[in-house]
């Protein structure tokens, strides 16, 4: 399944692939997509990891990592103007690293390095309060993980269970479900720019 994004008066409605298939290591899912996991097969639509926009408009043109083939803005990802878009690298592979998210239990995707050591996926760090991503430097740390984490401990996604990372709130005012934003997206929640997800009990109040 290619994954999506509807636009209805704001909100986005994101369906993205989820692959089942279990690491040796972890059994965790792969997110597929909007975050593309290392060795996976690319979806025929080309969209960002961040936003899940295609390439071109306002945001530009898309940025592939020579290695291992995650897309993203440049404007999404903090890519300076100096980047060489046939010889760019993604954070984690110009480091070397195959990484986890410290935020959330899916691998793969647009990650960048965390202050405190580690790597976080930016559509994690921009949806978990608390959490700061460098506007535009390539080379700043994403801050504030500490602190989430510790905000969130106990506090298990209602899409995955899990309690690993940190979590968001549903939107909606007084609403105590919380989730993953990797798994808020690969579940298709509703998504309205600015106010954050929607759990599935309130997805008329996110459109």
């Amino acid at each position: 399944i290619s994954p999506n994004a509807e636009t209805r008066a704001g909100a986005v409605h994101f369906a993205c692939h989820v692959d089942t298939q279990l690491a040796p290591a972890r059994r965790q899912p792969r997110l597929i997509g909007g975050a593309v996991a290392c060795g996976a097969p690319m979806p025929r639509r080309q969209t960002c990891a961040v936003c899940e926009e295609a390439d071109g408009g306002a945001k530009g043109r898309l940025f592939t990592c020579s290695r291992c083939r995650v897309r993203v803005h440049q404007s999404c990802y903090g890519i300076p103007d100096s980047a060489e878009r046939r010889a760019w690298m993604c954070a984690p592979c110009m480091a070397d690293k195959l990484p986890e998210c410290r935020l959330c239990p899916v691998s793969g995707g647009a990650l960048k390095a965390a202050d405190g050591g580690g790597f976080v996926h930016v559509v994690c760090a921009r949806w978990v309060s608390g959490v700061r991503v460098p506007d535009s430097a390539s080379k700043g740390l994403i801050c504030g993980i500490g602190r989430a984490l510790g905000r969130s401990r106990g506090q298990r996604c209602s899409v995955c269970g899990d309690a690993k990372g940190a979590s968001t709130q549903c939107a909606a005012p007084k609403c105590p479900t919380r989730f993953h934003a990797t798994c808020a997206r690969a579940a298709s929640l509703i998504f309205h720019p600015g106010r954050g997800f929607f759990c599935a009990a309130h997805r008329r109040v996110g459109k």
